[in-house]
């Protein structure tokens, strides 16, 4: 007996939907890449900002032809280990190794994708403000995305490889508003979906609170409003599922709560939600 879910196939919109915009919010590996596998099987045209390097399971989780219909976009600055000596006083004790940055090219590529045209290869998709209900632009991931923001900047300044001074943070956290900002706005009418790994308060070793990761606290606690629902991507068990439901550390939210499930497999999942969202029978 086959007791895996399964999904159906949607068709072409035919009335265009409010667009989902969706935080998915996840530690590593929970499963927030591979849950994208199921917006691909049911139809959804799929484009993935890749700042994480992660994406290799969604080719084992689809078949090819599945996999070629998606759009994966690396944007991933390239870096170079550097020998740097261990100090005590003036006296050299031995050698630590650090990634530098070669160059922070990610960022701007990342802009070039969403204000002009988003171009994969040979094909172009055009821009974000023509894609419909039936197109998802994936952010994979914010936390990752600020940290190519912040490449840039340092970049800018001649100081790409050294630690951020104050103001180049305060920099940093308003172009990642922007970034919300952007994708929040009504004249996206596709789908997004932005996945962000968990940054938590502890006090002795007692987690107080997760948020999603970004540059900094403040705007970490801002995330979240620049989108109508907030799940994650976490492990039960054995088995990775989607919750819904906030569970006094991680607070989530959705739109829909009458038609939202508290929990689902990561398998269906995002297919599932995006189903229940839009109240489809």
């Amino acid at each position: 007996m086959n007791d895996q879910p399964t999904l159906t196939l949607i068709k072409p919109a035919q009335v265009e939907y409010p667009p989902i915009k969706i935080l998915l919010l996840g530690d590593p590996g929970g499963g927030k890449t591979g849950s994208l596998a199921s917006l691909v099987k049911a139809g959804y045209n799929v484009r993935i900002m890749d700042f994480d390097n992660g994406t290799e399971i969604l080719r084992k989780l689809l078949t090819p032809d599945e996999y070629a219909r998606l759009s994966i976009i690396p944007l991933q600055d390239r870096r170079g280990a550097k020998k740097l000596p261990v100090m005590e006083g003036q006296n050299i004790r031995g050698y630590t190794v650090r990634a530098i940055p070669i160059h922070a090219n990610a960022w701007q590529r990342a802009i070039d994708l969403i204000c002009t045209d988003w171009k994969d290869g040979d094909k172009s998709y055009g821009s974000l403000y023509q894609w419909t209900s039936n197109d998802v632009i994936v952010l994979d991931s914010f936390t990752h995305m600020w940290r190519a923001a912040m490449n840039f900047i340092l970049a800018i300044n001649n100081r790409l490889g050294q630690n951020p001074t104050q103001p180049e943070w305060g920099t940093c956290q308003g172009m990642m508003l922007d970034v919300l900002s952007t994708f929040y706005d009504a004249g996206i009418k596709c789908n997004v979906v932005c996945c962000a790994h968990i940054a938590y308060d502890t006090d002795q070793n007692e987690v107080l609170h997760g948020l999603p990761s970004g540059p900094g606290r403040a705007l970490n606690k801002e995330i979240g409003t620049y989108f109508n629902h907030t799940i994650r991507a976490a492990t039960v068990g054995n088995k990775h599922v989607l919750k819904t439901q906030s569970d006094g550390v991680v607070e989530l939210k959705n739109a829909a709560p009458n038609r939202i499930k508290s929990t689902y497999p990561i398998e269906t999942g995002l297919a599932d939600y995006f189903k229940a969202a839009r109240g489809e029978s």
